[in-house]
């Protein structure tokens, strides 16, 4: 189904991006010789608006959770750096000494009223389900900006949040307004809602995320969310998730950096422990596994026990690098 920005953050429904999700990682720059996936999305959509036409900025793929949530499986990159936008603009009008007849108001857009019988409740549009990314996000609607901490997981968010409050900044309040009523009346994107995670799934295969590529460990990852039925998936997936936002994490420590690089690590793991006659290259890796009984070999098919396999590993590799 087609939508304009508006229409799909109007009314009591919210998306959340589920735990098998890879993290928030389109990339922030000045520097157009760098990645700068945020920038050039927000050059575009002002490109459409002096041009006066439509902008379309692709599809989303959710399903169904609870009677008013959607689960994001794909579009989570595009969906996140609208919000962010949105939340950029409102703290730059709120710095304003303006009369609030002048304010556009957005609020609506970021959260919503949910009426469950017995109370009222506020929900937010977007809800990120992985700690460290929820915690950034959380923080960044609510305006504690002081509470956020930038490490694995939220420094891209970050940067997409100085981005986009320089690029608001640019054009003053006049154009800015301009620009934000053109991306909820005049960007479109098409919701494609699956009856469940098995079906969403299966058309995540076959399309991927404006901007960036999935890295390899990404598609590891997403591997692990794959043996089981819809239920079983619901009731699993917050502890494997976990597990790997562990790892991730540990490497970051070990390597002493917010971007640790995982790919390189399961190149090691899977050539220490499951490589025979052939070396695949990095971009080999997932094709490898996918491959004849590859999978049930490594155990992508029993993701507790390859995790608990991988944070042995994942020890034995800190212990490398620290010498």
């Amino acid at each position: 189904n087609p939508y304009l920005i508006g229409e799909l953050f109007t009314g009591s429904h919210n998306f959340r991006v589920p735990e098998f999700q890879r993290s928030y990682v389109w990339s922030s720059s000045p520097n157009p010789k760098q990645e700068r996936q945020v920038n050039l999305f927000f050059e575009d959509i002002l490109g459409s608006s002096e041009n006066n036409e439509n902008y379309y900025i692709g599809s989303i793929i959710t399903y169904p959770g609870n009677h008013y949530e959607h689960l994001l499986v794909d579009g989570q990159q595009r969906i996140t750096t609208l919000m962010i936008f949105l939340i950029a603009f409102r703290d730059f009008q709120n710095s304003l000494d303006i009369d609030e007849k002048e304010k556009l108001n957005v609020e609506k857009y970021l959260r919503f009223e949910q009426d469950t019988g017995k109370k009222k409740e506020e929900i937010h549009k977007l809800t990120v389900s992985n700690s460290i990314g929820q915690n950034f996000f959380f923080n960044l609607l609510e305006n504690n900006k002081e509470l956020n901490k930038v490490e694995a997981g939220s420094r891209e968010m970050s940067d997409a949040y100085d981005a986009s409050k320089q690029f608001i900044e640019g054009l003053g309040h006049k154009d800015s307004v301009k620009l934000i009523n053109y991306i909820l009346e005049r960007v479109e994107i098409s919701w494609i809602e699956a009856s469940d995670i098995v079906s969403a799934f299966i058309v995540f295969e076959r399309m991927n995320d404006r901007g960036k590529d999935l890295s390899v460990a990404d598609k590891f990852k997403y591997l692990l969310f794959q043996n089981d039925s819809a239920n079983e998936l619901d009731s699993r997936n917050s502890n494997i998730n976990q597990e790997w936002e562990n790892l991730v994490t540990k490497l970051s420590e070990f390597e002493r950096t917010d971007k640790p690089k995982m790919d390189r690590f399961l190149s090691y793991f899977l050539a220490a422990r499951f490589y025979k006659d052939e070396f695949p290259t990095s971009r080999g890796m997932i094709n490898w596994i996918r491959s004849n009984d590859n999978a049930k070999i490594v155990g992508v098919n029993k993701p507790d026990n390859l995790l608990k396999l991988m944070k042995k590993d994942m020890s034995r590799f800190g212990s490398f690098l620290q010498g």
